[in-house]
């Protein structure tokens, strides 16, 4: 979806509507999601638009809130003229609809998208439309079809991209079997959203890598890990993986305390 701007081509007086614009569009862009949700959600009172309806979605889905994106995803379908707007929420409403567990309803949704992305040839896009259809296959256990499209993926990606894709990597892995491969791709997958600032990746990362070192009975290095999730979670207000790490450093003082 193209980033809106504001063009001003002579002197006057800025609407209110283009300064709640601004700063809904400004919260968005910095990752500030719940911001940003309060922000668009304020704006569909006076305006229904594609735009506020699917930022809307974005950022309640960016919160792990996915039932309650699923609405506004749905109202954007409705509103999408252009094929940039039909690709941006095909794409979102099939990630939505894969978190809910609805992966037939997913693949419907992933594939429209991929579609509509290779005639556009948007790179960033298409790299985004297989990283999507790998964790469809995935969710299928069909691991060496999603390890296929995760490499097509990253073959398209731009770097700053790349740290979702590690991590769907390292979790793929996990289900392979291959634990030090797994491991490498959680690293990578955290350096790369610590590299360019991706917050709320950032938290999902960590805490993926805590619940891999205490599978795997690393409990020190899983607690040190999964407190800094914890953190992370709180503000940027990720309450489902707020509440898996809870759980997972809950188990690790049971463990401990069943050693004793």
């Amino acid at each position: 979806m193209k980033k809106l701007t504001l063009s001003l081509f002579c002197a006057g007086v800025i609407s209110t509507a283009s300064i709640a614009e601004d700063l809904c569009n400004a919260a968005y862009q910095a990752g500030n999601y719940t911001q940003s949700e309060q922000c668009y959600i304020k704006q569909l009172k006076k305006e229904r638009s594609f735009n506020n309806l699917y930022r809307a979605g974005v950022s309640l889905y960016r919160q792990e809130r996915y039932q309650e994106a699923l609405p506004y995803a749905t109202e954007a379908e409705k509103k999408a003229q252009s094929l940039d707007d039909y690709a941006v929420v095909y794409s979102l409403l099939g990630t939505i609809y894969r978190t809910l567990g609805n992966l037939d309803q997913a693949y419907v949704y992933y594939m429209k998208s991929l579609d509509i992305e290779l005639k556009i040839g948007s790179t960033d896009d298409i790299s985004t439309a297989y990283n999507n259809l790998g964790t469809y296959y995935f969710g299928k256990s069909q691991y060496q079809k999603a390890l296929e499209f995760y490499e097509k993926s990253l073959s398209y990606q731009k770097e700053s991209k790349k740290g979702v894709t590690y991590n769907n990597l390292a979790e793929l892995y996990v289900g392979m079997g291959d634990v030090k491969k797994a491991e490498e791709m959680y690293l990578k997958a955290i350096a790369n959203d610590e590299r360019f600032g991706n917050y709320s990746d950032l938290g999902s990362s960590k805490a993926n890598l805590g619940a891999f070192y205490y599978n795997q009975s690393r409990y020190d290095e899983a607690k040190t890990v999964l407190y800094e999730a914890l953190n992370i979670a709180q503000k940027a207000g990720l309450k489902e993986t707020e509440i898996n790490v809870a759980r997972v450093l809950a188990l690790i003082v049971l463990e401990k305390k069943t050693k004793k």
